[in-house]
């Protein structure tokens, strides 16, 4: 008789029946955030220039340049935390996160900083972080 070793550890990348990613998962919604962040971040430092350009004439390079090294570093933390014993209160604190930058993001919008075509880059974007925001926060409450 053979036996087989079997792992109690959870898979770090479950799936849905359909074999879709879980997005009620914390851990999944971590590590997409992580990779909007990277997204968005990466461009931000590899083509600062070109960036600020396409968010508007009045906006500063160097601005694009902190905000891209900013996302890629908290995507680096992310990425970590959605592997870790904190990934309940991380999310939590990214979804809030989230909403925030959402919010932001209206607020720079609405006063003006960005020229249109920025505007609507800028809009989508933070409609995307707003979903991923209100997933994030709908993953943790208490059941």
């Amino acid at each position: 008789m053979t036996t087989t070793a079997t792992s109690t550890a959870p898979s770090t990348t479950r799936r849905s029946t359909s074999g879709a990613l879980d997005l009620r998962r914390p851990a999944t919604l971590l590590r997409l955030d992580a990779a909007l962040c990277a997204l968005h971040g990466l461009p931000a430092v590899v083509a600062a220039p070109a960036v600020a350009d396409a968010l508007g004439p009045d906006v500063p390079t160097a601005a694009v340049l902190v905000v891209g090294v900013v996302l890629l570093g908290y995507a680096a933390d992310l990425a970590l935390l959605s592997r870790s014993r904190w990934v309940r209160p991380a999310t939590l604190v990214a979804g809030i996160g989230s909403l925030t930058w959402e919010v932001a993001v209206l607020g720079l919008v609405v006063l003006g900083v960005f020229s249109t075509g920025g505007a609507v880059l800028a809009l989508v974007s933070a409609f995307a972080t707003g979903v991923l925001g209100v997933l994030q926060l709908r993953s943790v409450r208490t059941r």
